[in-house]
């Protein structure tokens, strides 16, 4: 179910004085909530693999993810991460390399 909308039902002008403060507050939140992602951003670890595709090792709610992802640009020029990619959780991670050698075999007895 939608949340209720809060209404806010007054004839003096102080109802949107009430509005404006809430919306700076949410404001105000939403730019330290960007900053903590930037400032996480920093502490990755991060290895191009070309193409616009990215390695990442991310910590995300205390679990840390390996991330292989597509990148793009955004109209402003940023490199920003795409839908396309996988997030991998340490063991499915160590599962992943336990297979190399046979995947690399497989590949290299099929080309």
């Amino acid at each position: 179910m939608p949340k209720s909308k809060e209404f806010i039902y007054s004839d003096d002008d102080s109802s949107d004085e009430e509005v404006k403060s809430k919306k700076r507050k949410r404001e105000n939140g939403d730019k330290e909530k960007k900053t903590a992602e930037k400032e996480s951003a920093k502490n990755e670890d991060v290895w191009d693999l070309g193409n616009n595709r990215r390695v990442t090792v991310k910590d995300y709610r205390g679990k840390f993810f390996v991330d292989i992802r597509e990148m793009y640009f955004d109209k402003e020029l940023n490199l920003k991460p795409a839908r396309k990619g996988i997030s991998l959780s340490i063991p499915q991670w160590q599962k992943l390399l336990s297979v190399v050698d046979d995947v690399d075999k497989a590949i290299k007895s099929k080309c």
